[in-house]
């Protein structure tokens, strides 16, 4: 009742300009066709659902490497930097689910509602590091460092590899003790970590879903 990370590969996108990158809007290219309806953006009231797993059969049969592995959310967290000619450096951070990679293994999996509650911690984990880069971002703003250069990227990459560590660290707890116990433990933990973070919270400002 457990997914294993790997099998489950978390892609956390990190879209930087140059160390000295010039004071204009870096251009990026538009998303493609669906590309929006394929996301699903993190919100308070809009938990996780197994109709938001659509990955194609063959694709969860692909990424079954061990047989314990029942589900697999493919959340990321994108950080994009955008400028406007009026406006200050800044950057737009991303939490959101990818539908078309995330998949449950069969029709079975869906009546095991721990399963589900697992993914969503994930997905909350997400969300948590996405506040604490909007954090370190207002901070490094304030205090007058130039948001596209290197320090700023440092910044962000070493919070990415922290939630990196966070995700397999709730994996390893739930591997070891798959019980509902250690699910509510890992549940109230994310929750309390989230709740000083909430000035940081996505919004529909913060997601192009």
């Amino acid at each position: 009742m457990r997914s294993l990370r790997a099998a489950c590969l978390r892609v956390f996108l990190l879209l930087l300009g140059p160390a000295v990158a010039p004071r204009a809007a870096p251009h990026f290219a538009s998303p493609p066709p669906g590309a929006q309806a394929d996301r699903l953006c993190w919100q308070a009231s809009v938990p996780l659902r197994w109709r938001d797993f659509q990955a194609p059969q063959a694709q969860v049969q692909a990424s079954l490497l061990d047989v314990r592995v029942g589900a697999c959310s493919a959340v990321e967290v994108a950080v994009v930097p955008y400028a406007t000619a009026s406006g200050p450096d800044a950057f737009r951070v991303e939490s959101f689910l990818v539908r078309s990679r995330s998949w449950v293994r069969d029709s079975a999996i869906v009546r095991q509602p721990l399963l589900l509650a697992h993914e969503q911690v994930h997905f909350d984990i997400n969300e948590l590091f996405a506040r604490r880069i909007r954090q370190q971002l207002a901070q490094d703003q304030a205090a007058g460092v130039y948001l596209y250069g290197p320090a700023v990227a440092q910044h962000i990459r070493q919070l990415l590899a922290e939630k990196t560590a966070y995700q397999a660290r709730f994996d390893a707890a739930a591997y070891h003790d798959p019980s509902a116990v250690t699910l509510t433990r890992w549940q109230a933990l994310v929750q309390q970590q989230l709740a000083p973070l909430l000035a940081y919270a996505s919004t529909a400002a913060t997601c192009s879903d």
